[in-house]
């Protein structure tokens, strides 16, 4: 029994790490759209008319960059909803019906490491990226560094998840591979949007 438990120690200690970075994740998002609004909400401007003007034409976007921008937080958003999904196929609570049954894989210490390095690395590329969004015009090369970088670690992430359910069903189950199908879907839907949002920046900067 003891070795039972050992498991689900380890899975909600890794669960705690992947709920940090999808908070660190959305406050990358806030930072990003605060580049597109101009800074509302942000730091007060000085009181000097010229440092103000100064300030106002710095911030001040073309409508391709904007696209950029905009572009940068959905992939984003996008990122986060996949560790959302990684969370809720995890959590406990979550019916049965919603997630199927959770593959054994997700008892090994080693699957677990391996995904959430994978997932802080994601919240440092984000992290890079807010970095440089700061100034599209001077930074397009490591704008597109950093997206390659975010969707190619998604990918790995949502790739795993898969095989992982899959593995489970070669093994034999009771839903008949409905819990791989199910995957299969959502995840369908998740590159879609994915990769609409990155063709659609990768356009933008070229």
């Amino acid at each position: 029994m003891m070795e039972r438990d050992l498991p689900a120690s380890e899975l909600e200690a890794v669960r705690k790490s992947w709920k940090d970075v999808g908070g660190l994740l959305e406050d990358c998002e806030k930072e990003i759209k605060e580049i597109v609004d101009g800074g509302e909400g942000g730091e007060e401007f000085d009181e000097d008319d010229d440092d103000e003007e100064e300030q106002e034409e710095k911030e001040e976007l073309s409508e391709k960059e904007k696209e950029i921008v905009l572009g940068a937080h959905t992939l984003l958003r996008l990122s986060r909803l996949l560790i959302n999904r990684l969370l809720t196929l995890t959590n406990s609570t979550t019916p049965t019906t919603t997630k199927g049954a959770l593959p054994k894989k997700f008892e090994s210490e080693e699957f677990l490491t391996g995904l959430t390095k994978s997932i802080k690395r994601i919240s440092e590329k984000a992290d890079d990226l807010a970095g440089v969004l700061e100034d599209v015009e001077e930074e397009k090369e490591g704008i597109e560094k950093c997206l390659e970088e975010i969707v190619k670690i998604g990918e790995k992430v949502s790739r795993e998840i898969e095989e992982a359910y899959e593995e489970q069903d070669e093994e034999g189950t009771t839903e008949g591979g409905k819990s791989t199908k199910r995957q299969g879907e959502w995840f369908e839907v998740w590159r879609g949007q994915r990769d609409k949002a990155h063709q659609s920046i990768l356009g933008a900067l070229r």
